[in-house]
Formats: C-alpha cells, sequence, structure tokens
C-alpha cells in the first residue's frame, strides 16, 4: 500500500508539473493519462493466460453479462482517471492523493461497517491514523485558503 501511494503521488506531481509547464497541452496529457494503463492491462491479460480464455471461448458473444460489465468497468475506469485528472489540474498533486487516501479510508471503514469483516489491531490503527490525517489535511487547507481571502480583502481595502 505504501508503494501504491508513492507512486500514485509521484505520478500526479510529475502529471501536475507538464501541465504547469504546457498548459496549450492539456488534452494531450488527459489522452496519456487514459492511455498509460493500457500496455500494463494488455501484458497482465497475456501472462496471466486470461486473454486467450477470453478470445477462444466465445464467452465475449455468448455472455451479454460480460459484456456488460466489462463496458460498465470501462466506463467507470475512464470516469475515475478524468476526474483524477481534472482534480490535480485545478488543485494539486497533494490534495489529490489525499483526498484519494481519505476515500479508500473511509470506503474501507464503511465496507467493514456493511460488510462486518473482521480488522486487526494494526490494520484499526492505519485506518484510524488515514482518517485524522486527511481530515488534519483539509483543516489546515481550510483556514490557509480563508487566510489568503482575508488577505486579499485587507489589500483592496488598502488600495
Amino acid at each position: 500500500a505504501m508503494g501504491s501511494c508513492c507512486l500514485n503521488a509521484l505520478y500526479l506531481t510529475l502529471m501536475k508539473k507538464f501541465q504547469d509547464a504546457h498548459p496549450e497541452h492539456s488534452s494531450d496529457l488527459l489522452f496519456v493519462n487514459s492511455a498509460v494503463t493500457v500496455p500494463v492491462l494488455a501484458c497482465g491479460l497475456f501472462a496471466s493466460g486470461h486473454l486467450q480464455e477470453v478470445l477462444y471461448s466465445g464467452r465475449l458473444v455468448r455472455e451479454w453479462d460480460l459484456v456488460g460489465m466489462l463496458t460498465l468497468s470501462t466506463f467507470l475506469g475512464s470516469s475515475l482517471g478524468y476526474t483524477q485528472y481534472r482534480c490535480t489540474k485545478s488543485t494539486s498533486a497533494l490534495t489529490t492523493t489525499v483526498v484519494g487516501q481519505m476515500k479508500m479510508a473511509l470506503s474501507s471503514a464503511l465496507g467493514v461497517a456493511i460488510f462486518g469483516t473482521k480488522m486487526e489491531f494494526w490494520q484499526e490503527c492505519g485506518l484510524l491514523v488515514n482518517t485524522i490525517g486527511g481530515f488534519y489535511f483539509a483543516y489546515r487547507k481550510h483556514f490557509e485558503a480563508q487566510s489568503r481571502t482575508q488577505q486579499m480583502v485587507r489589500q483592496r481595502k488598502s488600495q
């Protein structure tokens, strides 16, 4: 999980730096953001043997529930990539990462509450620390934005 968070933060930081350096190429960045996962997924399908199973079994043609779920999954994955891109473009990579971690922590807590999944002590501690850290970050960002707004108002009044 730590490696995933670090790589996601690195990716978002690089994406934000590229967008700041080349603002006229935002649509190119969105395309790269969407297409970057295709080779990884293709390699995973090929290495696991699932690609041949799906292509040669005829399931893709016979079972519409598979096609429907594949279409829905593709749409939801694309929507998630697009919203992550928009969030990083309009805020910062750090904010996007923290919001993503908060979403993961809250959805984990909700899953435990709804499905009654047993959690170990360290999992509970990690979930609690993640949630507290996310709320603290949001709290600090709110007051930073509020103080900037107050400074701007004071500057306008003094002019």
